[in-house]
């Protein structure tokens, strides 16, 4: 009875991964339509088959699917559709970088909407629990390092805060006749509230860096450069008639 369990379960699995290696397939043969579809500027086909295939679509091939959903729809001037596929795509690959060919003004400008928005949601994740705002952005290793710093800190910084408490006891419990040991009790008090302020001062500047980064670090698509001469080198896009101004105020 067992071998017969057995043999019917290794045949239910193998239909199974038949059945998704067969959808994986059509899925891809799918994707590759979608993108000679776009090639040929027929952006509503591509949104057609892309929307019908991305429920069931794999992980390998969702970051492809998000683009050329994103591309579409901003080549039909859907900017909203477009930005929500653009911030599912940058989720997944924080450092997506646009090919040349592709990196016109209208969707530079769109990706960067995404990537503010992205900015914004994370540094108020990050306002709450330090690193969940890179972890939303897709950086995964600097979030989870930003929190196991921030715990180690704050923990830290309690448990010392607690001693430098019991030392001020310590040093207010001093009575008439123990007033030769003044000194050296304060002196461990005080030693105790330095180490306590180094480690209320570690951990927020752990805290103000996750939220500062969250917001400002890499909020500008990088587009792969077309240079002959160098062409794995990056340089920020910034598109026509979009300009910015930088200035500064000193006040003595």
């Amino acid at each position: 009875m067992s071998k017969l369990i057995t043999c019917f379960s290794l045949l239910l699995y193998t239909a199974i991964y038949a059945q998704s290696s067969d959808i994986i397939d059509e899925n891809k043969d799918l994707l590759d339509k979608a993108k000679t579809s776009y090639e040929q500027k027929e952006y509503a086909d591509v949104i057609k088959t892309l929307e019908n295939i991305l429920p069931q679509i794999d992980k390998s091939n969702m970051v492809e699917v998000h683009k050329y959903l994103g591309f579409s729809y901003a080549r039909l001037n859907d900017k909203i559709s477009a930005r929500e596929h653009f911030k599912t795509l940058l989720k997944l690959n924080p450092h997506f970088t646009l090919n040349a060919q592709d990196a016109d003004s209208s969707i530079i400008i769109i990706i960067n909407e995404a990537k503010k928005e992205i900015a914004q949601e994370s540094g108020m994740c990050s306002c709450f629990i330090p690193g969940a705002g890179q972890l939303i952005k897709g950086e995964d290793k600097k979030g989870k390092l930003i929190m196991l710093g921030s715990s180690l800190s704050l923990i830290s910084s309690v448990l010392l805060w607690i001693e430098t408490m019991n030392k001020q006891q310590n040093y207010l419990g001093i009575g008439p006749d123990s007033v030769e040991y003044m000194d050296e009790y304060y002196s461990e008090y005080n030693k105790w509230f330095r180490i306590s302020v180094f480690g209320s001062t570690l951990f927020a500047g752990i805290y103000f860096y996750s939220i500062f980064d969250a917001i400002f670090a890499n909020t500008t698509v990088k587009v792969e450069s077309n240079n002959t001469n160098n062409t794995n080198s990056l340089h920020n896009i910034i598109p026509e008639n979009i300009s910015a101004k930088v200035g500064f105020k000193f006040r003595f």
